[in-house]
């Protein structure tokens, strides 16, 4: 028996694809729904993705070197939650940064600040791979987001799912599910 991926636009879909019992293992945003038992992948920093010409004097970036380029981000409605948790970190430090395009592909995004059409704020691993001329500026304000792995709460895990998560566990360090979870022998 072995593992079959599938990737998904949105988080919300790999959670609904686990409670239909579709897959058994997903990597979804944390904190997840209690339905779910959970342990914690990564984290990953939103940064400032600049244009090529930027000029920025500081290593520091502010808010208002960053509010001087046309903002590119993602939409801000949902299932698009990035953009919304970028939104409400700006909101809190009294930041508005009015959106210039707003595009659906990540990947878009990075091209268009490639070609100096403005800047942007993105998850570090959403970013990747990221072009050798933009640069990348930590957010005058940290954010992060933390990816998870999950399985549902009262999961029987067949001993694929079981294996690859003994395998993510050893590269990344967390806590595997006991193996009293896998399914029975026969």
């Amino acid at each position: 028996m072995g593992i079959a991926l599938s990737e998904f636009d949105h988080y919300s879909e790999v959670e609904q694809t686990l409670r239909n019992g579709q897959a058994e293992v997903g990597f979804v945003l944390l904190p997840a729904a209690a339905e779910f038992e959970v342990w914690t992948l990564c984290r990953d920093e939103f940064v400032a993705l600049l244009p090529p010409t930027a000029v920025v004097q500081d290593a520091l970036l502010t808010w208002e070197q960053l509010a001087s380029y046309p903002l590119i981000m993602t939409p801000v409605a949902s299932p698009h939650i990035h953009a919304r948790l970028i939104h409400d970190h700006l909101e809190q430090f009294g930041q508005s940064l009015p959106v210039t395009y707003e595009v659906k592909e990540d990947s878009t995004v990075t091209s268009m600040v490639r070609r100096g059409l403005g800047a942007s704020i993105m998850a570090r691993l959403a970013a990747e791979p990221i072009p050798p001329e933009i640069q990348i500026r930590s957010l005058p304000v940290p954010l992060e987001r933390t990816i998870g792995v999950a399985v549902m709460a009262d999961a029987l895990l067949s001993r694929a799912a079981i294996a690859f998560l003994d395998v993510l566990r050893s590269v990344s360090g967390w806590r595997s599910p006991s193996a009293a979870r896998s399914e029975p022998t026969a």
